[in-house]
């Protein structure tokens, strides 16, 4: 029997559905896809369904397949995939380390701990960002690459942006 590998994933991508998942076809692998959208790889022979934001569903369901090996081609969810690589014993990335990369304000306290950080920030669900040295870089703490990350001149700019930020993103949005 071929080694069974799990690949998470949320949003379909053409890297999965026409690079990796051929690929691993053609080299015998045996691979099932662990999506919160399981009706979007309809052609796709070993597909479960689970929250894969949820890292405890993920164990649980992970744990089911007993997988030699598990990854993700999401930047979104690279900690929960190394919580639980790291809770099955399978070799991956320190989920801490994961999770300080992804989010901002947990990165901040790290590098604050080493007397490297140099950058004043704030939480962008706090309503007072307090007195900011402008202009400033607005980047929320979740998201990839440069998604809502603009130069704000001004306290009434500030405001605006986070507003825009907030309404797409719900109130529960953190810089």
């Amino acid at each position: 029997m071929a080694e069974r590998l799990c690949l998470v994933t949320a949003k379909p991508t053409d890297a999965v559905a026409r690079g990796f998942l051929p690929a691993a076809s053609r080299l015998g692998l045996d691979t099932v896809v662990v999506t919160d959208r399981p009706r979007a790889y309809p052609d796709v022979p070993a597909v479960a369904d689970c929250d894969v934001r949820d890292f405890r569903a993920l164990i649980s369901c992970l744990a089911r397949y007993r997988p030699a090996a598990v990854f993700t081609n999401s930047d979104h969810l690279q900690a929960q995939v190394a919580l639980a690589a790291a809770y099955l014993g399978l070799p991956g990335k320190d989920w801490r380390s994961s999770l300080r990369a992804k989010d901002k304000p947990l990165m901040r306290r790290r590098l604050a701990k080493t007397g490297t950080e140099r950058v004043s920030w704030f939480d962008l669900g706090s309503t007072d960002p307090g007195d900011l040295p402008y202009p400033v870089v607005v980047k929320p703490a979740d998201g990839v690459a440069s998604e809502d990350v603009v130069l704000v001149t001004g306290p009434d700019e500030l405001a605006d942006h986070l507003a825009r930020i907030r309404a797409r993103r719900g109130p529960d949005a953190r810089g």
